[in-house]
C-alpha cells in the first residue's frame, strides 16, 4: 500500500509552483474561501496535471457533493452535464413518473411493457407477476407496467403511474383508454369497443398517447373496478341464488335478502295468484288472448252490448210467464199473465179454433175491448157483428175466401156483398142498407136505388156476341155493333102480335135524345123487357 501524502500552500504559492501532485496526492490551498462551488481548496493529482488544472474537490469532475444548501434541500441535476447539480427546495421538486423497486416472481423473464399485479413481498421487495382481468386475484392488485425487461428472480423499476414509453402500441389510437387483457396474461387491450365485461373484471391501466410499433407510448393511471360487495354502503354475506339486493333502513346497508325477506312475491305466490285468478275458468277461457277473443277482440264491448241491449223485446209479464213454462204442449192463456200447456192433440186444437176468439177465457160479443187489448187502434171501435176494414190493404198473391162472402162497406152502411157459388161471382145489395138491389155502375155518380142494372157512363159496352138482358138495358153511349148484332129479350116476348122488326126488340127512327115511344109498332103497349134502341 502507497502511503500518500499532502501538500498545503497559500493560493500565491501554488499558482507560483509548477508542482505536479501524484496520483491520489492531495494538494489545499489554504487561504481559498471565496470559490461558490469549494468548502475548502482542496485537489486531488492525477500524475500529470497542475495545479491550476485541477479541480477543487466539490467541483463539477470531482463526484463530490456541491457546496452551500440549507436544511431540508434536494439535490437536483441541473442540465445533462455530469455532476452539474445544486441544492433546490423540496416544494420546487416535479416528477412525472411515480415507479416502485419490484422482484420478478413469475419464474420466466418478463418484458417491457408487461402489466404485473402485486402477489407477495419478502419483507424488501415488492413480488410481482403477470395481471390479468379474470378474477380478482389477479385483477385487484394490478401495480402497474414494467420499465425494462426483468428476468425471473431480478429487480426492477415498475411503473405505476405516469409516462411508459417506447412499447408497442401499434393499432391503437392515440386517446384511445387502455384496459388489463381478459383473455392474455401481462397484456392489455385498448379502445372502448374491446372494454372487458361481466364476468371478466374490469382494470383501467391508462390512455395511449402515442400509437406505435416500437416508440408507442401509455400514460399509466390504474383505476380498478370494484366488486358489489366492496362498496362501503352494500353488506352481502354468503350470496345465493335468486337472492335480491334490497336496502335495510335499521342498518343504513344494502343487503342480500331472499324474495320473501325483502317483501317481494316468490314465484310460488306468482303462481298461486294466478292459479286464484284462473280458479276453475275452462282451459279456452283461462288466458287473457282468449277472453279478448270471446268478446270479439271489441276493446268498446260494454258499449256494444248496451245498444244491443236497447233493441231488445222489453220485459213483459206475459212472456216472462210463458218463458217459465217448462214442458212441451199448446199454448194456452188462462187469465193475466198467466199461461198453461195442454196436451198436443187434435181435440185441444179443435177446442184452441173455436175460442180463437175468446181473450181471459171468454167470448168477446163486443169486440172492443178485446181488440183494444190487442192493440188494434180505431178498429176496437167497431162492434163484433162488424167486419174488418182492410184500408190500405196489399195483396200481391192470390186471396181465396172458400164458401165465404166479402161484404163492401162504406162509412155508414152496407153497400153490397160479394157472393161466389156454384163458380159464379153474385153481387147483391144497393146504395144503402134497405136497398136490395143488385148493380154495377162504372160512372161517375150512383143513379136511383132499388134498381138492378149495369150502368155505362160516359164509355161503350161493345158486344161481340149475342148479349142476354132481363131486364132494362140503357146506353146512353150508344152500343156498337146494334145493326149487325142480335138482341134477345128473355121470356119477355109480348102475348099479343110480333115485333115489326127484330125478335122482341122495339126498333124506333126517333133521334137520339128523344123521348122514347110509348107503343110498339104493332100498336101495343111497351112491357118490361123491351129494349128502344136511340140513334
Amino acid at each position: 500500500m502507497t502511503v500518500i501524502q499532502h501538500r498545503r500552500g497559500t493560493t500565491t504559492e501554488w499558482a507560483a509552483s509548477s508542482y505536479i501532485l501524484e496520483a491520489g496526492e492531495i494538494g489545499v490551498e489554504l487561504d481559498t474561501t471565496t470559490t461558490p462551488d469549494t468548502v475548502l481548496g482542496i485537489k486531488v493529482g492525477n500524475g500529470e496535471s497542475l495545479w491550476g488544472v485541477l479541480d477543487y474537490v466539490g467541483g463539477t469532475a470531482d463526484g463530490l457533493l456541491p457546496a452551500g444548501g440549507t436544511t431540508g434541500q434536494l439535490l437536483s441535476k441541473i442540465d445533462g452535464t455530469d455532476y452539474n447539480a445544486t441544492w433546490v427546495d423540496q416544494t420546487s421538486i416535479q416528477t412525472s413518473t411515480v415507479k416502485h423497486l419490484v422482484k420478478n416472481d413469475s419464474g420466466v423473464t418478463l418484458i417491457k411493457g408487461t402489466v404485473v399485479y402485486t402477489k407477495s413481498a419478502n419483507g424488501t421487495n415488492i413480488l410481482v407477476d403477470k395481471a390479468i382481468a379474470t378474477n380478482d386475484q389477479f385483477s385487484s392488485q394490478v401495480l402497474g407496467f414494467l420499465e425494462s425487461d426483468l428476468a425471473a428472480n431480478a429487480t426492477g423499476y415498475c411503473i405505476n403511474n405516469g409516462l411508459v414509453t417506447n412499447i408497442n402500441t401499434n393499432g391503437a389510437t392515440a386517446g384511445d383508454p387502455v384496459w388489463l387483457s381478459p383473455d392474455t396474461a401481462g397484456a392489455f387491450v385498448t379502445g372502448s369497443s374491446n372494454k372487458p365485461s361481466a364476468p371478466d373484471h374490469l382494470v383501467y391501466l391508462g390512455v395511449v398517447t402515442r400509437a406505435n410499433t416500437n416508440t408507442g407510448e401509455i400514460f399509466v393511471h390504474i383505476s380498478n373496478g370494484w366488486e358489489l360487495e366492496e362498496l362501503h354502503n352494500v353488506a352481502i354475506d354468503t350470496p345465493a341464488d335468486n337472492e335480491v339486493l334490497a336496502y335495510d333502513s335499521t342498518s343504513g346497508l344494502w343487503k342480500n335478502q331472499t324474495a320473501s325477506e325483502a317483501g317481494l312475491a316468490t314465484p310460488s305466490d306468482i303462481a298461486t295468484a294466478i292459479a286464484n285468478l284462473v280458479d276453475t275458468a275452462p282451459t279456452t277461457l283461462d288466458t287473457l288472448n282468449e277472453l279478448a277473443a270471446a268478446l270479439g277482440d271489441d276493446p268498446n264491448f260494454a258499449t256494444t252490448i248496451t245498444d244491443a241491449l236497447a233493441l231488445k223485446q222489453p220485459l213483459d209479464s206475459d212472456l216472462t210467464a210463458i218463458a217459465a213454462l217448462a214442458s212441451t204442449g199448446i199454448l194456452k192463456r188462462t187469465g193475466t199473465d198467466t199461461w198453461s200447456l195442454i196436451t198436443d192433440n187434435s181435440s185441444n186444437w179443435d177446442t184452441a179454433y173455436t175460442d180463437r176468439f175468446k181473450w181471459d177465457g171468454a167470448a168477446v160479443t163486443d169486440a172492443s175491448a178485446g181488440r183494444t187489448a190487442l192493440g188494434l187502434g180505431t178498429m176496437a171501435t167497431q162492434s163484433s157483428s162488424s167486419y174488418a176494414l182492410l184500408a190500405g190493404a196489399t195483396f200481391t198473391g192470390d186471396v181465396v175466401l172458400a164458401n165465404k162472402s166479402v161484404d163492401i162497406q162504406d162509412a155508414s152502411a152496407r153497400v153490397g156483398r160479394l157472393v161466389g157459388s156454384g163458380g159464379i161471382l153474385y153481387l147483391q145489395g144497393g146504395a144503402s142498407s134497405s136497398d136490395t138491389a143488385a148493380r154495377i155502375i162504372l160512372g161517375r155518380t150512383a143513379s136511383s136505388s132499388n134498381v138492378s142494372q149495369i150502368n155505362l157512363r160516359g164509355d161503350t159496352i161493345t158486344a161481340e156476341g149475342a148479349t142476354t138482358v132481363s131486364g132494362v138495358l140503357t146506353a146512353n153511349g150508344g152500343i156498337a155493333g146494334a145493326a149487325a148484332k142480335n138482341m134477345t129479350v128473355a121470356s119477355l116476348m109480348p102475348s099479343a102480335g110480333t115485333a115489326s122488326s127484330g125478335v122482341g126488340v122495339i126498333m124506333t127512327a126517333a133521334a137520339t135524345g128523344y123521348s122514347p115511344p110509348t107503343k110498339r109498332p104493332n100498336g101495343d103497349n111497351l112491357v118490361a123487357g123491351d129494349v128502344w134502341i136511340s140513334w
